[in-house]
């Protein structure tokens, strides 16, 4: 072994040393990855906290949507009610419509037969005048 005891002992010194800034610098490293787990641990439970918000938003926004969409439904339902309503109604006046014209024109005719029967008569009359005449 060649080499003086104080070279020996500052070699053991500078490896003391070499080792401890190694360390040094392997702590440094661990503190800095420790560090950005960190801010990645904040960012995925922001995310989260986002994404939670979103679900929660969009059930109340769905729910809303499913109230208008009902409210749409029973609205166009009661139109539908009332449409076919009014296509009743129109049915019936059409039909009593009809009917008024139909007695209109019966008492036309029955009116129409009483001329008829008249001039009948008339004519009767008219023929016994003339027999009438023609005997006197």
């Amino acid at each position: 072994m060649t080499g003086s005891r104080t070279q020996k002992a500052g070699d053991r010194r500078q490896e003391t040393e070499d080792r401890q800034d190694t360390e040094g610098r392997r702590q440094e490293t661990e503190d800095k990855r420790q560090e950005t787990e960190g801010r990645r641990q904040e960012t995925e439970d922001l995310r989260q906290d986002t994404e939670d918000w979103r679900q929660k938003t969009r059930g109340r926004t769905q729910k809303a949507g499913d109230r208008r969409q009902k409210t749409r439904d029973r609205r166009q339902k009661a139109g539908d009610r009332r449409q076919k309503t009014r296509g009743r109604t129109q049915k019936t006046g059409d039909r009593r419509l009809e009917a008024g014209h139909r007695r209109q024109e019966t008492g036309d005719r029955r009116l129409e037969a009483g001329h008829r029967r008249q001039e009948t008569r008339d004519r009767r009359l008219e023929a016994g005048h003339r027999r009438q005449e023609t005997e006197d």
